[in-house]
């Protein structure tokens, strides 16, 4: 995989209202430029474009039952919805069917938040597993399609920010090279914004 770390300075602001006030919250993060991990050859415009593998109840980033579970969010880069019954999510290379994603179409532009747990009442948006952060048991999420072709994949392995609880792994802007580290997650929502 190529890393490149470059003299990229992101700057994010956020905008965040807690009750009748608005907070304008600034945050400067260095930008990493990287390929997938695993090479594809396939042209797919759906793509993991944010990810948190330790979130805690502190980010408010829950599931219907109050579970900060861990996280993906995939995005629709086409003009046209993507129906993604016919995709996988796997945290190994050796097992592409172990999370199967929704049978939904993702419109275009648009994103779809994916927990990486079980879930008695919203089966429908939960993987059925979690993603690990011991460099023994992979390190990594890919996409794969219903032939078992790779069709995006991150490793979070190099990050050590990732593995930090609260902290997500993102595309700035959605659909990008370019990964950064963002203290304020925005699960559903485009990321640079």
């Amino acid at each position: 995989m190529a890393l490149h770390r470059g003299p990229y300075l992101h700057m994010k602001k956020i905008i965040r209202s807690w009750g009748s006030s608005f907070v304008l919250i600034i945050i400067y993060t260095t930008q990493f430029s990287c390929t997938n991990i695993i090479s594809s050859s396939l042209e797919v415009s759906l793509i993991i474009n944010e990810c948190m593998v330790r979130n805690c109840v502190t980010t408010g980033i829950v599931d219907e039952e109050g579970r900060a579970l861990d996280w993906i969010e995939m995005y629709n880069m086409s003009d046209d919805s993507i129906f993604l019954g016919d995709f996988f999510i796997s945290d190994r290379l050796d097992e592409p069917m172990k999370g199967a994603l929704p049978d939904i179409y993702l419109a275009p532009a648009a994103h779809v938040l994916l927990w990486g747990g079980q879930s008695n009442r919203s089966p429908i948006n939960h993987l059925g597993f979690g993603f690990s952060t011991s460099n023994d048991k992979g390190e990594k999420i890919v996409l794969f399609d219903k032939e078992g072709s790779i069709i995006d994949s991150i490793s979070y392995l190099q990050y050590d920010e990732a593995k930090k609880k609260g902290t997500s792994l993102g595309r700035i802007t959605d659909g990008s090279t370019f990964w950064v580290m963002q203290r304020v997650p925005s699960p559903g929502y485009s990321n640079g914004e």
